[in-house]
Order: structure tokens, then sequence, then C-alpha cells
């Protein structure tokens, strides 16, 4: 993985994850997902078990794909608000996983914190994923000058380039 630095960004820190994070991740992955929406008609011990293997099959997987990946947990007022997960290499900074907290959405902090990973990208591009159902976040990557480069099912792939 290449070093990267990134700036102070106003309105939130970052920290390294740690393996005490774990309950925070859950309930991040659990507000993020709109899988837990679609269970709520099952018995909470049902819900719960599909959701913790769907939890723990995220984590598993980004592992596996990206094993040497910073993930830092997003700060707000000293208070856990979300996690970005980045690989970087000398071509591309891909953002594995994006994500704040519903109350935290819509402040600001998503953007800061794109437009910070874009600056510090350069001159490599920045690529993601994101669910083809996720229309916010789509239209704030549109917004930011992220591009479709491709397309899987469930997923679309985008990708900003140096000069934004």
């Amino acid at each position: 993985m290449a070093s990267i630095n990134l700036p102070e960004i106003p309105g939130l820190q970052l920290r390294p994850q740690r393996p005490a994070d774990e309950p925070f991740l859950r309930l991040l992955f659990d507000a993020s997902r709109p899988l837990a929406g679609q269970l709520a008609h099952l018995p909470a011990e049902l819900r719960e078990t599909v959701m913790r293997g769907q939890f723990h099959a995220q984590t598993a997987s980004l592992a596996a794909q990206f094993p040497q990946a910073a993930a830092l947990i997003i700060l707000v007022a000293e208070e856990q608000a979300g996690r970005v997960m980045f690989d970087a290499t000398e071509a591309t900074l891909h953002i594995a996983d994006i994500a704040l907290l519903p109350g935290r959405r819509g402040q600001g902090l998503g953007t800061a914190l794109l437009q910070a990973l874009a600056a510090v990208a350069a001159p490599r591009k920045l690529s993601l994923e994101v669910a083809d159902d996720n229309f916010p976040a789509q239209r704030l990557y549109a917004r930011l000058g992220f591009v479709l480069t491709g397309q899987q099912p469930g997923f679309l792939h985008l990708a900003r380039s140096p000069s934004g």
C-alpha cells in the first residue's frame, strides 16, 4: 500500500480502527444496510442471525480483498460517527468502505472526507463501489465528479480522475 497522510478535516477527526470498535461497526453496518429494514418481518432472533452473518461476511471480504487497507473511525466531537476504509496503490486510491451513521449524514462530513481523499489521491484515480439502490450516495458521488466505470449485480463502480 502506498502511504497516505490525510490533512485535518474541519468538523471531524480520524483515528485507526481498533478491535474494540466492532460493536460500533456492527451498529454502523445495520444502520447503513436496507437489508435490516427488509428483514423487519422476521422474528428478532432470526433477523439478528442474518445481520450478524452479513456483517461478518462483509468484514471477511474486505479483509481478503484489501489486506493492506487503512481503516479509520470517523469522529465528530469525539463521538463515533462512521468509518472509512481505503487502499492506495501507485495508480489508484480505492475507497473500500465509507459509511456514516444516519444522524450524521447530510451535514457535509462525507463531502469533506471525500474531498480530502481526492486531494491526497492525486495524481492517482479515486475509485469506489456503491450499491445500485443507494441513490443519495450516488448523487453525492456524481456531485463530486465521480463517473460510472462499470457495474456488477447490485453495485456500480465509480471513479474520479485526479483533475476532478
